[in-house]
């Protein structure tokens, strides 16, 4: 990931450890999808509950892999809506 951003020059990890609150995003989106999709393989698909492990293990790990910039992106945009960025957090042009 870059430190920077390459339009605004905003610096993305605000302090250390600050992408912490997006493993929570990555974590909840991946239990939402297991979830779904447990409640539709069971009552809808009927789908045997060994499978279902199978396939919700594989798909969930896929998922956040998959999701671990999206869920960055997220808490980004969640922090500098809440918590704007000062003025020292840009680089010079």
């Amino acid at each position: 990931m870059s430190e920077r951003c390459s339009g605004c020059g905003l610096k993305f990890e605000r302090e250390p450890g600050y992408f912490l609150g997006s493993i929570y995003i990555n974590y909840g989106a991946a239990v939402l999808i297991a979830i779904v999709l447990h409640l539709l393989m069971q009552y809808v698909w009927h789908v045997a509950i060994g499978l279902q492990v199978a396939l919700l293990v594989s798909i969930t790990l896929v998922f956040g892999l998959c999701f671990f910039r999206w869920a960055r992106a997220l808490w980004l945009a969640f922090d500098v809506h809440f918590d704007p960025p000062g003025p020292d957090e840009f680089a010079p042009p």
